[in-house]
């Protein structure tokens, strides 16, 4: 499943589609989860448990008792707000506590990739993939290990004959000749 949009809502979809056992994918504008910071925002601690994420006590920026509001006619109400644990959230990092649990939950790890970069690295991909099965060659990727698992799965709709290594799977005594590269502008 591909969800856009690493925001908190993306983020709850991801987690709770993985925990339904489905593999997610999260594609995220910024260059990670949580950044730039959109908004903060004050939320009710029982909110955050009601959608089950468990923050930890660096997602609080500070606590709120109270609340003065003015209206433009002069009229003032105060508003008593100990009872709710009404709190300011640091969103970069409730966001990458959402990100945290729907890893857990079976999102594929880490997999939060631009829009446009994975639009072009397929597009590419997919370029070097035909002229490879028209020369009667294997459709081989060869990426860092740390990368292997993500790529496979999201270009494997695309792409179902493409064979995704890791550069530690060669042995050492295997030659490889480089027929594309793939991912540049």
């Amino acid at each position: 499943m591909v969800i856009a949009g690493g925001s908190i809502s993306g983020l709850i979809s991801s987690r709770e589609i993985a925990k339904k056992g489905y593999r997610t994918l999260v594609l995220e504008e910024g260059f990670e989860v949580g950044t730039p910071d959109h908004c903060g925002g004050l939320v009710s601690k029982s909110a955050l448990h009601d959608l089950g994420i468990q923050p930890t006590q660096k997602t609080f920026d500070s606590v709120i008792n109270s609340a003065l509001i003015f209206s433009p006619n002069g009229k003032q109400v105060e508003i008593d707000s100990k009872k709710q644990e009404v709190v300011a959230v640091n969103r970069r990092e409730l966001d990458k506590q959402v990100a945290l649990q729907a890893q857990k939950a079976g999102a594929a790890d880490g997999s939060f990739i631009e829009p446009s970069l994975a639009e072009r690295l397929q597009q590419s991909l997919m370029t070097a993939a035909e002229k490879q099965e028209m020369a009667g060659k294997p459709i081989i990727l060869l990426v860092a290990a740390p990368l292997r698992a993500m790529l496979a799965k999201f270009m494997r709709p695309s792409i179902p004959d493409l064979q995704v290594l890791a550069y530690n799977e060669i042995p050492d005594n295997k030659q490889i000749t480089i027929e594309a590269s793939v991912g540049g502008e």
